[in-house]
């Protein structure tokens, strides 16, 4: 199962969405709400990766832009066990031509994650990770190294676009305690 659901990632990066990378025309970009972005790819990636997961276990679907359109369809996260799809994770990215987007799909049972594929397409990188067995990175071990304990070696980056602003005051005046800490989108 696990090659089958990366096979079909890979297969929808190819069919709908690389070929849209940096050529989408303005009709084929809307917005779900303010801000917030899809784009036929999106939309036609959902629909392929959906019908391929359904081929490997036949349980319901829950796609960011079928939920949005059909809130209802969030229902099926109740059910015993269900698939997650974000069909391009960083829609505005991948509008503004930039890499940094991915297509990511998570099986979830009794509401828990126990699977979970992330495909970088325009890196060509592939991480899989099931419950008990770690996590790869195009087939090879994902090893991490254990953080610095000291706090003044950290580096991360936080993602600050819908933080409230108070939350980005309360970062702003830790952040200098870190060794790197980035505003991402």
């Amino acid at each position: 199962m696990i090659d089958e659901v990366a096979q079909i990632l890979v297969d929808a990066g190819e069919i709908a969405i690389r070929p849209r990378f940096r050529r989408l025309g303005a009709a084929q970009i809307q917005e779900k709400a303010p801000g917030d972005l899809v784009t036929v790819a999106d939309r036609e990636a959902e629909q392929l990766i959906s019908r391929g997961l359904r081929e490997v276990l036949d349980i319901p679907v829950v796609g960011e832009e079928s939920a949005a359109e059909d809130p209802s369809r969030l229902s099926a996260l109740s059910a015993r066990s269900c698939w997650v799809v974000d069909p391009i994770d960083g829609t505005s990215n991948f509008v503004a031509g930039r890499r940094e987007y991915a297509v990511m799909v998570a099986l979830l049972r009794n509401g828990a994650p126990v699977a979970g594929w992330i495909l970088v397409p325009e890196a060509g990188q592939l991480y899989v990770a099931e419950h008990g067995s770690g996590a790869f990175r195009n087939g090879a071990p994902i090893r991490r190294p254990a953080p610095p304990a000291e706090v003044e070696r950290l580096q991360g980056a936080a993602p600050t676009k819908r933080m409230p602003q108070q939350q980005r005051a309360q970062l702003a005046e830790v952040c200098g305690r870190f060794a790197t800490l980035t505003s991402a989108p």
